[in-house]
C-alpha cells in the first residue's frame, strides 16, 4: 500500500479572489471545531494553509473521493491562492514530493509548474527525504516552523507529499505603548485567575456589543512594499459571560460571523466609532495538528481509507492519505502580529473613558482581510484559553 502524506505549515494569507457566499467560512469554523475537540487548550489554525494540500490532491482523485474533497473544500477553492510565492508580507509557497520510482501520471504532471513537483528518493532514505522537506518549510517560515513533519511521519511507503507553506508578519495601524503593558489578572477555563502581560490602549475602535457575543476590531497597517493589498485586520470575540468557549465555539455558522463583520463595517462607515478601553493579552501560541482526524469528520472519509481513488495521480492503485499534519505560529504583542502560517488616535489615559473592553478570559480572534464583501473567508484564527 503506498501512502500519501500532506502537510501544512503556516502564516496568513492574503485572499485575491472573489467570494463564493459563506462556503468559505463553513470550512474554517468546521476546522477549527475538529481541531478544538482534538485539543482544549490555545489553538492556532489556518484554513486556507490547510486547504493547499487538499486542492492538490482534489486534481488527482477521482469518483466519490473527489466528490468528497470538493465538498469538504466547498466555498474556499475560489479563494486559494496560485502556487508561488507573493510579494508584500505574505508569502505562500507549495511543493508536491514525490518518490522517485513513483510513476506520474503525464496529465497529472502537466498541471503543475515544473518548480512545483520534486522528486525525492523516499522508498530508500524516507528519514533524509524528511529533513529534506522540514527544511524547506523551516526555510519558507524563516525558521520559525522547523519540524513540520515529525520523526518517523515518512516511511518507504510514503510515495507523495504535498506541502504547503505560509508566512504573515504585520503591524497595528497604531502600535500599543510598551508602558502601557501591565500585569493583569485572566480568568482561565478552570475559573481561577493568572497575572499576564497585558497589553492596554485607548482609541476608537470598531466594535459590536450583542446578546450572542461582543468584539472588538483591530486594525494592521499596509507596508509600502504591499501596498496592492488591501490591509487586515485582527477580530477579538468574548462569548456572553458565564458560557464556556467550547459551547460558545460549538454554535458559531458562517451566517454569525458574516453578521458580526457586517455590524463591524457599519460602525466605521457610519463613523459610529467609540473612544474604547481596550485591554488585550499579549500571546503566544504554537499549534501543530494531525488533520487525518479532523479532516474524515469534515466529510471526506475516503481520501484516508483503502477505497480511496487517487488514480489521476498515478496508475499505481491503492493510493490513500496516511497523515495530514498542520502547524499554525502565531505572536501577538505592542508592534502587531507575527504568524508562521480602525482608524486610531491614541487617546491619554487620563480622559474620560467611554467603554471598557477586557479580554480577561478566554476569547476567540480572527484575522481577515478588509472586505466589503462579510462573507470573505477568514485567513487564520484561533482560541486563547491561557495567555
Amino acid at each position: 500500500m503506498k501512502h500519501i502524506r500532506t502537510t501544512a505549515a503556516l502564516a496568513l494569507l492574503t485572499a485575491l479572489h472573489p467570494a463564493a457566499a459563506d462556503e468559505p467560512n463553513r470550512f474554517s469554523l468546521e476546522l477549527l471545531k475538529q481541531a478544538d475537540k482534538q485539543h482544549q487548550g490555545n489553538i492556532c489554525i489556518a484554513p486556507c494553509s490547510a486547504a493547499a494540500p487538499l486542492l492538490i490532491l482534489e486534481k488527482g482523485a477521482a469518483g466519490a473521493t473527489r466528490q468528497q474533497i470538493a465538498d469538504t473544500l466547498g466555498g474556499t477553492k475560489p479563494w486559494l491562492p496560485s502556487l508561488r510565492q507573493q510579494k508584500g508580507n505574505s508569502l505562500q509557497t507549495a511543493q508536491i514530493y514525490v518518490d522517485a520510482s513513483f510513476p506520474l501520471k503525464q496529465g497529472f504532471r502537466n498541471a503543475w509548474p515544473k518548480q512545483t513537483l520534486i522528486s525525492l528518493d523516499i522508498r530508500n532514505a524516507p528519514d533524509k527525504a524528511r529533513t529534506a522537506i522540514n527544511n524547506y518549510i523551516r526555510t519558507s517560515t524563516s525558521d520559525a516552523i522547523r519540524e513540520l513533519l515529525p520523526p518517523d511521519s515518512v516511511s518507504g511507503n510514503t510515495a507523495f507529499i504535498a506541502v504547503s507553506a505560509l508566512r504573515y508578519r504585520s503591524h497595528w495601524l497604531t502600535p500599543f505603548a510598551k508602558h502601557y503593558t501591565v500585569p493583569r489578572p485572566f480568568t482561565l477555563p478552570s475559573g481561577t485567575t493568572k497575572t499576564v502581560p497585558t497589553m492596554h490602549k485607548v482609541a476608537s475602535f470598531n466594535y459590536v456589543i450583542d446578546p450572542q457575543y461582543s468584539a472588538v476590531e483591530l486594525p494592521y497597517r499596509t507596508p509600502p512594499e504591499s501596498s496592492a493589498q488591501a490591509p487586515g485586520s485582527m477580530i477579538a470575540i468574548l462569548p456572553p459571560e458565564g458560557t464556556a468557549i467550547e459551547n460558545f465555539i460549538s454554535t458559531l455558522t458562517p451566517e454569525t460571523i458574516a453578521d458580526m463583520r457586517k455590524k463591524l463595517a457599519a460602525s466605521q462607515n457610519g463613523r459610529n466609532l467609540r473612544d474604547i478601553v481596550l485591554a488585550i493579552p499579549k500571546f503566544t501560541i504554537s499549534s501543530t495538528f494531525d488533520l487525518s482526524k479532523a479532516l474524515p469528520a469534515m466529510g471526506m472519509p475516503n481520501a484516508f481509507q483503502d477505497t480511496a481513488d487517487f488514480s489521476g495521480i498515478s496508475p499505481t492503485p491503492g493510493l490513500k492519505i496516511n497523515g495530514f499534519h498542520h502547524q499554525c505560529n502565531i505572536a501577538i504583542d505592542e508592534k502587531g502580529t507575527v504568524v508562521t502560517a480602525a482608524s486610531s488616535a491614541d487617546a491619554p489615559f487620563g480622559a474620560p473613558p467611554r467603554l471598557d473592553f477586557k479580554l480577561n478570559r478566554p476569547f476567540l480572534w480572527l484575522i481577515v482581510p478588509n472586505s466589503p464583501d462579510p462573507a470573505t473567508p477568514i485567513l487564520i484564527l484561533g482560541i486563547v484559553r491561557e495567555p
